[in-house]
């Protein structure tokens, strides 16, 4: 083959991966679409090759079928905050603990809050789960075990209350999230605003440089 026939091939590949690529992303933003307009009820195969402007013959050629669709769709970047988004660029063996945690919920105020779709399908996750939720669920789940490692590296205080205590933390960054769409203030603080939110994460930065750097091994007594 000569030279420019190599060269020709080679720039054909990465157009068609581009190509690939940018149809992929396509399908992918088509899900979010209909979800903001339509809710779960209007997603499916059809709905969805509509959107995206493809043949539907391509969303089984790219993601298996529609279950698997909605599996790529709960870890694609558009719709939640990728483990790298938030702790790229950040050494953890370096950093405390509470320094770590606190890294993790002031990006995951930040991500989530430029996410309305995000926050549109958490507030479907609670008051009407269907089998886009269901599936959802489980990618979060391995997204918040990938996490969870992340952050507690070398952690040689109770892996289990440092869970709970990232777990809980985390649930009342999206309830507030949640609050936020309805009402303008909860408990005094301004949830739809920037200053708001940054009295948030300050307080629980506050929060956790006082229950998360003192290992201890003793658990909660029983009730």
């Amino acid at each position: 083959m000569s030279s420019q026939s190599a060269a020709n091939a080679k720039s054909s590949t990465v157009s068609t991966t581009r190509d690939r690529a940018k149809t992929k992303a396509a399908i992918l933003d088509a899900v979010g679409s209909i979800l903001i307009r339509d809710g779960a009820s209007g997603i499916g195969i059809n709905a969805i090759a509509r959107e995206a402007g493809v043949d539907k013959v391509l969303i089984y050629r790219y993601f298996g079928g529609f279950d698997a669709l909605l599996q790529a769709f709960g870890s694609y970047g558009g719709f939640w905050p990728p483990v790298e988004e938030l702790l790229a660029g950040h050494d953890l063996t370096a950093m405390s603990f509470s320094a770590r945690l606190q890294l993790f919920i002031d990006k995951i105020i930040d991500a989530l809050r430029a996410r309305p779709l995000t926050q549109e399908i958490l507030a479907m996750e609670i008051n009407g789960p269907n089998v886009l939720t269901d599936i959802l669920n489980v990618t979060l789940e391995q997204w918040g075990q990938e996490v969870r490692q992340h952050l507690a590296q070398g952690y040689s205080g109770d892996s289990d209350r440092l869970n709970i205590i990232m777990t809980t933390l985390f649930a009342g960054i999206q309830y507030f999230m949640l609050r936020a769409r309805n009402t303008s203030l909860f408990g005094g603080i301004a949830i739809r605003e920037d200053e708001g939110w940054q009295s948030i994460k300050q307080s629980l930065n506050w929060l956790c440089e006082r229950i998360v750097d003192e290992p201890t091994n003793d658990k909660p007594s029983s009730l």
